[in-house]
């Protein structure tokens, strides 16, 4: 845990402290909404998050298309969770597959097993060493889409 990560959990443990002795429940849920806000942004590019558990790490030695990843050393496809990106014979594809070239391929990659789907490719958030959420980043460049099914707008690009 990085000293920002502790401070944000004193904090909040103290302001849970007070407002439950002074019987603030509604002021006290916005409270915890807001630091649980500010620790998601805190882990975004500050460093991988202990928390997480990255099964699968590696220098990213292939990218298959605009969502799905090798790591070196291993032989299971990873595939981005919560990313949707075009297909080979749909507008976008080639944007899409460069933006995970240009974000992974040649890196250091940790991902965290979110799943395994139907072809058994493993399903998961990856992160660079800098904590830059790989996943999120092609959301927000606009490159793929939020897979809304499964993440329940997690990432909050699903309308």
């Amino acid at each position: 845990m990085n000293k920002r990560t502790v401070k944000i959990f004193y904090l909040t443990l103290m302001a849970t402290a007070i407002m439950l002795s002074l019987g603030a429940c509604d002021e006290l849920i916005a409270v915890l909404n807001e630091n649980a806000e500010t620790y998601h942004e805190s882990n975004s590019g500050n460093g991988i998050d202990a928390a997480l558990n990255y099964e699968n790490k590696g220098k990213c030695r292939h990218v298959v298309d605009g969502d799905s990843l090798y790591i070196a050393g291993q032989d299971t496809q990873i595939r981005l969770w919560g990313v949707d990106a075009p297909e080979r014979d749909e507008s976008g594809y080639e944007r899409a597959k460069q933006a995970l070239v240009k974000l992974a391929l040649n890196k250091n990659v940790y991902c965290a097993t979110q799943d395994i789907d139907k072809y058994d490719r493993i399903v998961a958030r990856c992160f660079l060493e800098d904590g830059k959420e790989i996943n999120q980043a092609l959301l927000a460049s606009g490159v793929s889409q939020e897979y809304c099914r499964f993440t329940k707008n997690y990432y909050g690009f699903c309308r």
